[in-house]
């Protein structure tokens, strides 16, 4: 859903997302993380290479889930962070000079 079609009050709740912290839930393939608790690269040495991460929030009393999938052939090495706040994602530093793929 585009930020110009959603209600003001629905966009101020998606960017207040810190009041709904204890709503919001993370999960790795390793298990559901920790209310309060942030997972980040480098603290953290197993958040990379993930398959799937997956954050769940509430908005406007109805549960959502975004999936967050990396494809096997992404270039090495992905790294993934998060927030208790329900931001999460991964992502890679790649040499792109001279790389054909990237061109």
């Amino acid at each position: 859903m585009a930020i110009r079609n959603m209600p003001a009050s629905s966009f101020e709740r998606t960017t207040m997302w810190p009041r709904n912290q204890e709503a919001n839930v993370l999960l790795h393939p390793d298990g559901k993380g920790e209310l309060g608790k942030e997972r980040n690269w480098p603290q953290d040495k197993t958040m990379v290479e993930s398959a799937v991460d997956v954050v769940s929030f509430v908005l406007d009393n109805n549960r959502y889930s975004v999936c967050y999938l990396n494809h096997p052939n992404n270039p090495k090495e992905t790294r993934f962070s998060e927030r208790d706040y329900a931001r999460f994602g991964g992502y890679f530093q790649q040499d792109v000079t001279g790389s054909s793929r990237w061109s």
